[in-house]
């Protein structure tokens, strides 16, 4: 999974350079927007102290969902994987239309993005599946969208080299399957 998630982070820093911060997702938006405003100077996560560095926007963190995973033989496993792309954009307008206008480019980017022979990844094509909204963090707008992959991993190298992830189908690394 960290090849893939480098792969992932490297494409959308080529692909969409608007985009200032693309982590793994660990609740930022909620631990970095906290602050403490209690009056008896109470802290802790719970209670607004600040728990996650400041980054800046616009910020894409990406979280991986399996749904299932298949275990084939030569070390070989597939992932159903739902990815999640939650992102958050500054804005202080009232009417924030240009948040549909950076999600489409998003969009766009993602659904072309194909494993290159390069990359050593055997994974499917990004299919949309749900997409939401949530905007109670302080003026950041946190449009989320949620893709299915089908990612074929091999574990075969740590036993003796000789199996890859492509040898259960004779699918070549790095050929687009379009089809879960």
């Amino acid at each position: 999974m960290k090849a893939f998630f480098e792969y992932i982070k490297a494409r959308i820093n080529t692909d969409v350079p608007a985009i200032k911060t693309v982590r793994m997702f660990n609740n930022q938006f909620v631990n970095s927007n906290e602050h403490n405003d209690r009056k008896d100077g109470t802290t802790g996560s719970r209670f607004g102290y600040r728990t996650e560095k400041p980054f800046p926007y616009p910020a894409c963190f990406v979280e991986f969902i399996v749904n299932e995973t298949n275990n084939l033989p030569l070390g070989i496993k597939d992932y159903i994987l739902t990815v999640r792309f939650r992102f958050g954009i500054e804005s202080y307008k009232f009417e924030r239309l240009d948040t549909f206008d950076f999600a489409d480019t998003f969009d766009q980017s993602i659904q072309l993005m194909a494993p290159t022979e390069l990359s050593g990844l055997t994974f499917t094509t990004f299919q949309e599946i749900q997409t939401d909204f949530d905007e109670n963090f302080n003026n950041v707008e946190i449009p989320t969208r949620d893709y299915r992959t089908r990612l074929r991993v091999s574990l075969s190298s740590r036993y003796n080299g000789t199996a890859n992830a492509t040898d259960v189908e004779n699918v070549p690394t790095g050929q687009v399957v379009t089809e879960i």
